[in-house]
């Protein structure tokens, strides 16, 4: 009876941290602030006016991929909502999860909110302003916007069940932990009396419990860190290989990569592989000389949320291929006018510098989105004098380009965006292909683009995936080996 009521208790715990991991945050912004990766949105969605929630922040190195700690004691958050004083709630770290955190707070307003982070991430000054909306993190929902057949007559009701919903959730936290102390007594118990069986029972349970915390635990927002070869790179000869490293662990079968030349067509490759869990690698064939684009991809298993980019890199020396239409942009948004010169203005390496009137500004970037469909790069700028500059090879396919200034202005916490449209030619002369069976498809044709494109720390959802499926196998699993103990069990009685 004891082994039986043993496996019961560690099924308890298993339904339990279900339960309490499925509901969690999905939406999220990224962000990177210099050596580091800032990931920011409500801890839990969808976020509704009058339930308990939270800020939430992840912190990682960018390059190294290490989660930052210690961070309540030198960052703090305020939260803004439409005209009302700031709010600042504690960040306090979340347990079992290194470099996360989160401040309590009931939003009592429906619309969008605005998180300011602002203090040291260990030796950085940080004072950066996230905003909610779409491709970022929620806005704050009335009940009555999801609600069923009578919206009028369910703010009350909702709040009210919603509210019995947490506090059942917290009561299933105790009930896990109440479980978990039972299954672990029972361990011990089995293994002191020699009763192998008995603990061995526990102990199974005990490891499909964790596998299935390792299942139904959410995977933050996956963002890109680092490369082989960097962006920008200039090779002197062909790459063994290009090796991208994600801050999360990736699907490989949902993680597609592309290399394309100079002139937009892809270069054949074989299937990507992943040396570990967050890498995305795959061996090209011998590259000859010339400017290549590896547009990557990927997908949360766990929300469905995607994300996609771009970089280039060159081999061998500056082949001058053809210049741009025009390197000098004027646009104006907000008062402001931002004017950028690309120089030489042509595919391949230029250098960037951009001027703004109208304000003082204190940062910029250049975001480059292409008409084909590689999502976009971000350039930092540096300031210099009157001006802020920069180069790399983010013009690395032909066809139109929504370049879009990020200016922050004294005093502000976002970025004023102001967008510039160019349109590159085709290459002179088409890259030379590296197999013979591959000719070059036509480059493709240069249309203004009509919308300014989100950035690429916010990738617009990809669809849902739905893991439902992989739930229930677990559970089958847990309770399949949990009417295994109980049947050993009275065999052996």
């Amino acid at each position: 009876m004891r082994r039986a009521f043993a496996a019961v208790a560690a099924l308890a715990a298993v339904v339990a941290l279900f339960v309490t991991l499925s509901i969690t945050a999905t939406a999220h912004e990224t962000r990177r602030v210099g050596a580091y990766t800032l990931i920011v949105g409500w801890r839990s969605e969808p976020t509704i006016q009058g339930i308990p929630n939270g800020v939430f922040i992840r912190v990682f190195e960018t390059a190294a991929n290490r989660n930052v700690e210690g961070l309540d004691k030198t960052l703090a958050v305020s939260v803004r909502a439409g005209g009302a004083p700031e709010y600042k709630p504690p960040l306090k770290p979340i347990a079992g999860s290194p470099g996360q955190y989160a401040g309590d707070i009931i939003p009592s307003r429906t619309g969008d909110y605005i998180f300011v982070f602002a203090g040291k991430v260990e030796n950085l000054d940080v004072n950066e302003s996230f905003e909610s909306g779409p491709g970022r993190f929620d806005v704050v929902r009335s009940p009555a916007d999801i609600t069923y057949p009578d919206p009028a007559a369910a703010n009350a009701e909702l709040t009210r069940q919603l509210a019995e919903l947490r506090t059942t959730v917290d009561q299933t936290r105790l009930l896990a932990l109440a479980a978990a102390v039972l299954g672990t007594s029972a361990l011990v118990v089995g293994l002191l009396r020699g009763r192998h069986r008995a603990a061995g029972a526990a102990a199974l349970l005990m490891v499909l419990a964790g596998a299935n915390t390792a299942v139904a635990a959410p995977a933050a927002t996956i963002a890109f860190v680092s490369s082989e070869p960097a962006p920008n790179a200039r090779l002197a000869a062909s790459p063994p290989r290009i090796l991208i490293t994600f801050s999360e662990e990736i699907p490989l079968a949902k993680s597609p990569l592309r290399l394309l030349r100079s002139d937009g067509s892809a270069v054949p490759l074989p299937a990507p592989t992943s040396p570990r869990h967050e890498q995305l690698q795959v061996i090209p064939p011998t590259l000859a000389a010339g400017l290549y684009t590896v547009h990557w991809k990927t997908v949360d298993e766990h929300d469905g949320h995607g994300s996609e980019g771009y970089f280039a890199f060159a081999v061998g020396p500056d082949p001058q291929v053809a210049p741009l239409r025009g390197s000098a942009l004027s646009a104006s948004a907000g008062g402001v006018t931002a004017q950028l010169d690309i120089t030489p203005g042509r595919l391949g390496e230029n250098a960037y510098r951009l001027r703004a009137t109208g304000a003082t500004i204190e940062r910029a970037s250049l975001r480059f989105k292409p008409s084909t469909p590689v999502g976009t790069t971000d350039a930092a700028l540096t300031k210099e004098a009157d001006a802020f500059t920069g180069k790399g090879l983010e013009l690395s396919l032909p066809g139109a380009y929504r370049v879009t200034a990020l200016l922050r202005r004294t005093g502000e916490t976002q970025d004023l965006e102001i967008p510039l449209d160019l349109s590159a030619p085709a290459p002179a002369a088409a890259t030379a292909s590296p197999s013979p069976t591959a000719p070059p498809s036509p480059s493709p044709t240069a249309t203004p683009l009509a919308v300014a494109q989100s950035p690429l720390s916010t990738p617009a959802p990809s669809p849902a995936v739905d893991a439902t499926p992989l739930f229930l196998v677990v559970g089958a699993i847990v309770l399949g080996a949990a009417a295994a103990a109980i049947y050993l069990h009275r065999r052996r009685s």
